[in-house]
Order: structure tokens, then C-alpha cells, then sequence
């Protein structure tokens, strides 16, 4: 979380290229919850067995248990990446959904995206369900289950968009009232979808759409300095609800 959002600042300040992509895994396991969620309605710590970290997000949507199976990923971009001129959010959240669909469908996973809320699904008593028990408008189902949730945030002509992708399946976890999922059937019958597999199909449909150029990007010692107390800031703080100015 550190990183999207020392990434988002970076970009949102011009410091950077006006877009960058993170893809990512999570070890060890941790939970983050939404920008606008309070704690004790996101989690039930009568039913968290084992230490657990908990940091809220800059962007918006419901607790998610992040564990070592799931691709999360990160995009900082200007509005106008997207195309949109003048900006527009319901364009760059339209287009995005679009370029998972057609991601998924190289991996030969036939998905749809949420054209409006649907309810939750959720048998959990907690009053704010987990994300992946109710589908938001613009993330994507496969078989009739949520496979991508996707928040965002906008400052400005920025945005970032943080998602979470549970193909390799998800696991029950009373505490935020997360039901467990099997992982999305797999057109080759291969052992799970790998962090590098779709770190290709990114790379591909985001040049393609967007018409950019990504190149790997190599931190500096001051860049590294500042990550480091951006890291600082949220172990201590990690519940804060971090703003920008």
C-alpha cells in the first residue's frame, strides 16, 4: 500500500511518467479496508485468529483478505491517458473494466463487468460485507462469481485504480465475512494463473489501449528514502485516513 501511494503522489506531482502499472503478491497474508469503511464495521475481531496486519487504503471498497494466491495491481495515471478530454471518470472506470475483460479473455477466462451494483451476497452480521461478496459497479464476474474488485481514487485530473484478482481462488475468512471461492477454471489446466503470466497480459492490453510505452522502473536512493517513510508512516499509522494536498 506504501508503494501504490508513493507511486499515485509521484505521478499526481509530475515527478514521473503520467502513468505507471504495479503488479504484486501479498506474504504475508494481510486485510486492508476501504478509504470511507470504519474498522469495526469492516472487521470482527472476535473472529481474527492469528495476528493479522490491517492498513486502509487510499482508495475506496470494501475489506479484502489479501493472501499469497491473489494478483493485486496498481494504476496511476492522468485522466487524459484514458483519452478522456475533458476528464472523465466514468470513462477511465469504463475502460478499465474493458481491459481486464479482454486480460481474462487471453487467459481464457470468459468474464463480464457490473453494469450497475448488485446486492451483497453476504450471510455475514458484520454491516459492512467483504468486497468480494457483493459485485460494484464496473468489476467482473466469471461463472457467476466476482473475480475482480476494483476501487478507486480521483485527485484532481488523477486517479489510481487498486485491484485485487482472485483467480487462483479465495479463502474463507470469517472475520470480514469473506466466503470461500474455487479457483476460475483454467483453460490448460495449469496449476494457477503466476504473477508473470499476467504481468505480460497487462503489459500488452494496457500499451495497446492506452497507446503507451512501459519500460521497468529503477528507484533512486532518494526515491528509496522516501518509500521507506512513506513504509514508516503507515506501520505506525495504519488506520489513518492518509489525504493528499
Amino acid at each position: 500500500m506504501a508503494l501504490d501511494e508513493w507511486l499515485f503522489d509521484q505521478v499526481r506531482r509530475e515527478k514521473m511518467p503520467s502513468a505507471v502499472l504495479r503488479l504484486y503478491t501479498w506474504e504475508p497474508p494481510g486485510i486492508t479496508i476501504g478509504f470511507n469503511q470504519a474498522y469495526e464495521r469492516a472487521i470482527d475481531q472476535t473472529k481474527i485468529t492469528s495476528p493479522v496486519t490491517v492498513v486502509r487504503r487510499i482508495t475506496g471498497g470494501r475489506a479484502i483478505y489479501h493472501e499469497s494466491s491473489e494478483i493485486t495491481f496498481s494504476f496511476s495515471a492522468s485522466l487524459p491517458s484514458f483519452g478522456s478530454v475533458p476528464p472523465s471518470l466514468t470513462e477511465a472506470n469504463s475502460l478499465m473494466s474493458e481491459m481486464l475483460k479482454d486480460i481474462f479473455s487471453q487467459l481464457g477466462i470468459d468474464s463480464r463487468w457490473q453494469k450497475r451494483p448488485q446486492v451483497s451476497r453476504s450471510n455475514s452480521a458484520l454491516k459492512s460485507p467483504a468486497c468480494f461478496q457483493s459485485v460494484a459497479k464496473y468489476e467482473l464476474t466469471a461463472g457467476g462469481a466476482k473475480i475482480a474488485g476494483v476501487a478507486q481514487r480521483k485527485i484532481g485530473s488523477f486517479i489510481i485504480h487498486q485491484g485485487s484478482l482472485k483467480l487462483n481462488g479465495m479463502s474463507h475468512f470469517p472475520a470480514i465475512g469473506q466466503e470461500a471461492m474455487k479457483p476460475v477454471a483454467e483453460a490448460d489446466g495449469s496449476a494457477g494463473y503466476s504473477l508473470d503470466e499476467l504481468i505480460d497480459c497487462f503489459l500488452a492490453i494496457f500499451a495497446k489501449n492506452l497507446r503507451l510505452k512501459f519500460r521497468r522502473f529503477s528507484p533512486s536512493q532518494q526515491h528509496l528514502t522516501e518509500i521507506g517513510e512513506k513504509i514508516a508512516l503507515l506501520t505506525k499509522n495504519p488506520l489513518e485516513k492518509r489525504r493528499f494536498g
